[in-house]
């Protein structure tokens, strides 16, 4: 649960901008600070020492393709990642604004091949066949 509450956190103090990291790969800052920013709460709420080294791992890689991380609970957490950025309502309006309606559906359509989880390719398949329907008709 820490994961998926803190793992954009680093969005409130650095925004959204990029780095280079050392194998000359562009990622998202935020995913360092938000790391920062969750590994000094888990310390503050005493949070097992063994799973916030965990929690941490995964939220300073967590938009890094392919994702690095294998366990069930990592591959569930990216999974409702990519369903939140993507699938839902909210999720989608922010794609099409940035691109156009039939950009964020055709990539909505790639991001099917990226899921972890047979549960949360079927909800994303669920999901955008409503936005399809709601945005094309």
């Amino acid at each position: 649960m820490p994961t998926v509450i803190l793992h954009d956190s680093g969005y409130s103090k650095v925004g959204v901008k990029w780095t280079q990291v050392d194998s000359g790969t562009k990622v998202p800052i935020h995913m360092f600070e938000s790391a920062r920013i969750a590994e000094r709460i888990l310390k503050e709420t005493s949070f097992p020492v063994d799973k916030a080294c965990e929690v941490i791992k995964i939220i300073q890689s967590h938009d890094v393709i392919p994702f690095p991380f294998h366990s069930i609970e990592a591959k569930v957490f990216k999974d409702a990642d990519r369903l939140a950025g993507y699938f839902t309502p909210f999720g989608f309006s922010v794609i099409a604004k940035q691109k156009n309606v039939n950009e964020a559906l055709s990539k909505a359509e790639e991001m099917l091949s990226a899921f972890l989880t047979s549960s949360g390719l079927m909800i994303a398949i669920r999901q955008l066949k409503k936005l399809k329907k709601k945005y094309t008709t």
